[in-house]
């Protein structure tokens, strides 16, 4: 069995009884770690998670790749807890009242009243939230999905349902969240509006409650970074699935001519502002899914680097073939997904490529 097997089905296991337990094990600090589903190594050390999850990374390499490549020492956070930007929570009627919930790991639903990842315990924002939740009336059509973000003053929240609330429930709804929230959505309509921004590297960014963000400050700052001093001698970058326009803006203030593609229209607008807003501006944002344009855009562009930061469905085929295009002279690939960064390494190391810098 392979190292990410042995972890999936442990994950999946119920442990009966310690025999003798590892040097490594830790009380785990979060109240809800043994029944929520979505943390899996609270159980033991940090340095030990940051050695699993550089296994993680080996073993793909290895087992999908058919690579042998040592993979150095993980960078770590130096905010293990309390370093999200939002979490995702399911709303559901338990035991007849509406709440706020995680799932179990029988997939069941988990209310909760704090999330180490996002706040300190003694931050009461969930628990307020789940009161307000609770004398909302159960006729209500409130089944659906919460988004708590943290921003400069306070939270925010998203709210999403599978059926549309009536123009009495939604007010009835903002009424009583308004009080907790410096900004609140139903829907896609803000009942409560407020620019949603940070800062990274310098650099102001504008985003979107619905769309995608990378959840952790510190580390995103460190890959970002990464990423340009990897490019340092580039002059024209190609940045697929570029988002909000975070590493085409950085590489474009670095004095790369660079073009950002992103199939989300809505992040291309972010980025549009977000260019506009920093005074910086890369050669062009397209709005395009990267497969239908990537031939297009080397042919004509001609880039010598390409920066890609797909899905966790890694690059498809149609890209993959395209970074073998002779201007190219290097890809950074930043990934979060170690199987599929392992089949697409391995396609690259077929078409002449070699490994460089793995981190």
């Amino acid at each position: 069995m392979q190292m990410a097997d042995l972890y999936r089905f442990l994950g999946a296991a119920t442990p009966l009884a310690i025999v003798k337990e590892s040097k490594h094990r830790t009380p785990p600090p979060c109240p809800y770690y043994t029944t929520c589903g979505g943390c899996q190594l609270q159980h033991t050390t940090y340095s030990h998670q940051l050695e699993i999850k550089r296994l993680f990374v080996e073993d793909a390499f290895y087992r999908i790749g058919k690579i042998q490549h040592a993979v150095p020492p993980l960078t770590p956070s130096e905010k293990p807890f309390t370093y999200r930007r939002h979490i995702t929570l399911q709303i559901k009627q338990v035991k007849g009242i509406f709440q706020l919930c995680f799932s179990t790991n029988n997939y069941a639903p988990l209310p909760i009243n704090s999330c180490l990842l996002l706040h300190e315990e003694k931050d009461l924002i969930l628990s307020a939230l789940q009161e307000k939740f609770k004398k909302l009336p159960s006729s209500f059509s409130l089944e659906g999905r919460a988004k708590l973000l943290k921003v400069d003053r306070g939270y925010a929240a998203a709210f999403s349902f599978k059926t549309k609330l009536t123009s009495s429930q939604e007010k009835t709804l903002t009424e009583a969240l308004s009080p907790l929230l410096e900004g609140l959505w139903i829907g896609t309509t803000p009942k409560k509006d407020l620019p949603l921004s940070f800062s990274c590297l310098g650099l102001t960014f504008f985003y979107s409650p619905f769309g995608f963000v990378q959840n952790h400050k510190e580390q995103s700052e460190k890959i970002y970074a990464f990423a340009e001093k990897l490019l340092s001698k580039s002059k024209k970058v190609l940045d697929l699935y570029c988002g909000l326009g975070i590493s085409t803006l950085l590489l474009a203030k670095s004095g790369k001519d660079v073009i950002g593609i992103e199939l989300s229209k809505e992040s291309i607008a972010l980025a549009e502002k977000n260019s506009q807003h920093n005074q910086i501006f890369p050669r062009e944002f397209i709005c395009s899914a990267a497969e239908d344009i990537v031939d297009k855009q080397i042919a004509s562009f001609k880039p010598d680097a390409l920066l890609v930061n797909p899905p966790k469905t890694g690059l498809d085929k149609k890209v993959r073939e395209s970074l073998t295009a002779p201007c190219i002279e290097q890809v950074v690939y930043i990934s979060c997904h170690p199987p599929t960064l392992a089949r697409d390494v391995a396609f690259l190391k077929t078409k002449g490529f070699s490994i460089e810098t793995l981190q």
